[in-house]
């Protein structure tokens, strides 16, 4: 979850900067990192099927996962990829990217919320695994 957090954090950051104007190789940089990490945790995510992360993957909280990951990952990481050298797909994938990344965050805190009120999620049972 920290590196979830961290390239939110720093991908935001980067794409407030590209939206003020700040359209450098650095900002461009970070945001395709960023999009490349929060792809890559919303592919772990589907695919690990773990009970634990169900409720990132399930009902009205797991279409907002889903949502904010498409927007901040793949979303912006291809028009950053593609169209990197225009501005206007800069502006573009870095609205998507914060867009993205504040719906994720907010679908891990009503997750968490969903989690804390499931008892296996909590204390699973050792015979049957996490």
């Amino acid at each position: 979850m920290p590196v979830v957090f961290l390239a939110g954090g720093l991908g935001s950051a980067a794409a407030v900067l590209e939206l003020l104007g700040f359209l450098v190789p650095v900002t461009q940089f970070i945001g395709i990192v960023a999009s490349a990490v929060e792809t890559l945790v919303a592919i772990i995510i589907e695919l690990r099927g773990r009970y634990v992360d169900r409720p990132l993957r399930e009902g009205a909280v797991g279409w907002l996962t889903r949502t904010g990951a498409l927007l901040a990952g793949p979303t912006s990481l291809l028009l950053r990829i593609f169209w990197g050298h225009s501005s206007m797909a800069r502006y573009l994938a870095a609205v998507c990217f914060v867009i993205g990344a504040l719906i994720s965050r907010y679908t891990w805190i009503a997750a968490g919320r969903v989690s804390s009120r499931d008892p296996q999620a909590l204390f699973p049972n050792p015979a049957t695994g996490p």
